[in-house]
């Protein structure tokens, strides 16, 4: 795990409030640019960014794209104009969104899951869909790896199965709860019980 947190916001009292509520987790740096955010981001390995959407000079999903590879923080990205295709892509990305206004509880509560702090939320939730859903043990396990932000293959590896039974586990998933995806399933358990 990387050292601190990465911030990114171009309005200053925005940026201001926002370090306030990270600093009590770790130490934090500001980026106000895009430019400066993908200097930043390479710079050193995070603990976290929190990155916001649209910038003066670019977008924020731009730059966590182009940086990603380098990056392998998790990534709190937020936006006042969010829309499907701007959940999805930030889900691709592996970061979760978080809509404006931002309560102060979802900064301080995605610092201690970043920080390993706290954990309970997931597995509350995770329980809840098992109940609500009849999840088995490894639909119940390919579903919190998905929120997770792992891939497929990723899953696959570290169940220790092929990517075929991953599969086949996501197909009996979405059976049971009706999403789509994988993804779209995750989203929905995290947006559900992390509102805010």
């Amino acid at each position: 795990m990387g050292d601190g947190f990465l911030l990114v916001e171009d309005d200053a009292l925005c940026a201001r409030a926002l370090r306030g509520l990270l600093l009590p987790h770790g130490a934090v740096a500001i980026a106000t640019t895009a430019s400066e955010a993908r200097s930043a981001m390479s710079a050193q390995p995070w603990a976290g960014l929190v990155l916001d959407v649209l910038m003066p000079d670019g977008n924020g999903l731009d730059v966590l794209d182009g940086e990603r590879a380098k990056v392998r923080a998790p990534v709190l990205v937020f936006t006042g104009y969010a829309t499907p295709d701007i959940a999805n892509r930030a889900f691709d990305l592996r970061a979760e969104l978080a809509i404006k206004p931002i309560h102060a509880e979802r900064i301080t509560s995605w610092a201690r899951r970043v920080t390993g702090e706290d954990e309970q939320w997931l597995q509350d939730a995770l329980g809840e869909w098992q109940r609500n859903y009849s999840l088995s043990e490894a639909e119940l396990h390919v579903l919190e790896l998905t929120v997770r932000m792992q891939t497929r293959e990723e899953i696959a590896c570290l169940r220790h199965v092929s990517l075929e039974t991953v599969k086949s586990h996501i197909r009996s998933m979405l059976r049971k709860t009706g999403d789509d995806c994988a993804k779209s399933a995750a989203i929905r358990l995290m947006w559900r019980t992390r509102r805010g």
